[in-house]
């Protein structure tokens, strides 16, 4: 179907029962088990940073099969998968956050002594 809401309930609500997921941490593990060696659409959204490791192998973002909406096909070995999607952040995240944070500090600063100034006079 061309409408996402129903893409979404197609590869990702429907297909749940499949499969189990839990959070460990800052990680989203999700298990399942496979009858033979085969593509297994995950359903998981994978965004621009994130990281997966299928069995313990870390999977290469370049090689790997995404749906429209962003899930994940991936070969699954016969018996127990397990699949571990994590965001790694940009470098920079930090820096950027520590400077918005000390310019809006810097500038209550500013504004409760421009404040208290303004009421003295």
């Amino acid at each position: 179907s061309d409408n996402t809401y129903f893409t979404y309930r197609d590869q990702v609500i429907l297909p749940n029962q499949d499969f189990t997921k839990e959070v460990d941490g800052d990680h989203l593990v999700v298990t399942w088990t496979a009858s033979e060696a085969e593509e297994t659409a995950v359903p998981i959204i994978v965004y621009q940073d994130s990281q997966l490791v299928l069995n313990d192998q870390v999977l290469d973002r370049e090689g790997m099969e995404l749906s429209t909406i962003g899930v994940p096909t991936v070969t699954s070995q016969t018996g127990q998968n397990t699949l571990v999607l994590f965001y790694k952040q940009q470098w920079w995240l930090w820096p950027v956050i520590f400077i918005s944070l000390t310019g809006w500090l810097l500038w209550l600063i500013y504004y409760i002594f421009a404040y208290r100034k303004s009421n003295l006079s």
